[in-house]
């Protein structure tokens, strides 16, 4: 081997041999999260035996107290509560609504004909956070695809 041969062999080799991923390089892998454990909040529910949880998550108290999740595989749900003091309300149409929306983009809402219940177990003014429960039964507006029964629970931090 010539003197110019082996003078490019161990620059390319030294070049491979000391530039190798550091240990501070490699990135962990990304373990699934169980997002209604997160200590920001949650909003989960299930309808017909099936559980979500809100994978975004979003509260504001500007008008009243909206209170809105989507979750992974699709469905969404969204509370615009009026009444949300300490203890139980109703959720209607007229008054503290949920509009529920599935994986195949129906749209189901609470009604005056049937109420639902809430009930608001914490409200902290001071940390801006509100925890409860709800049991509903919703409608297809269209009357085609009837009821659908869902119940839930929630801790969420809002903003105003």
């Amino acid at each position: 081997m010539s003197f110019k041969k082996f003078i490019s062999f161990s620059a390319i080799a030294g070049t491979l041999l000391f530039s190798g991923c550091k240990p501070e390089d490699v990135i962990a892998p990304i373990l699934p999260i169980d997002v209604c454990a997160l200590p920001n909040g949650y909003l989960k529910w299930s309808d017909a035996g099936t559980s979500y949880c809100g994978t975004t998550l979003f509260a504001d108290e500007t008008l009243g107290m909206t209170i809105n999740a989507v979750s992974l595989n699709g469905p969404t749900l969204t509370m615009q509560l009026d009444h949300y003091t300490l203890g139980t309300h109703i959720l209607a149409d007229s008054v503290n609504t949920v509009l529920y929306t599935s994986q195949l983009g129906l749209a189901y809402q609470s009604t005056d004909a049937n109420p639902g219940t809430l009930t608001i177990s914490s409200l902290d003014n001071a940390n801006q956070q509100i925890k409860g429960n709800f049991d509903v039964t919703l409608k297809d507006p269209t009357g085609v695809t009837g009821n659908k029964h869902v119940t839930g629970s929630f801790s969420v931090y809002y903003t105003n």
